[in-house]
């Protein structure tokens, strides 16, 4: 797992690439403490190179999601591929997180 982070208009973009599972979690999680220590409030999690997601991985987005609401932030997920849509829409994560199809798309959410 490769993660990286982008500002954009004050909007931090946090890039995953690889497989996010119990073997990479902890760096995604830690990347993301990271940016919410530095007040960041305003993430989008682009998964456009995010090739599989396991729950462990989905319990770092849930996780994610309560620690920016809890700082008044909004996150963002962008670029989910089908299969990994799928996964969140079976799960129904699709009606907790605001997923968006392109980072631009994602980018307007702020």
């Amino acid at each position: 797992m490769i993660v990286s982070e982008v500002i954009k208009g004050g909007i931090k973009i946090v890039g995953l690439n690889g497989r996010l599972d119990i073997s990479t979690q902890d760096a995604v999680q830690d990347k993301i403490n990271a940016l919410l220590s530095d007040g960041s409030a305003k993430i989008v999690i682009d998964c456009s190179d995010l090739t599989f997601i396991s729950s462990a991985g989905l319990r770092v987005f849930m996780s994610a999601l309560k620690q920016v609401s809890s700082v008044d932030g909004k996150l963002v997920i962008s670029n989910l591929n089908d299969t990994t849509r799928k996964i969140f829409d079976i799960t129904g994560y699709d009606s907790v997180f605001n997923i968006t199809t392109s980072l631009d798309e994602a980018i307007k959410q702020f």
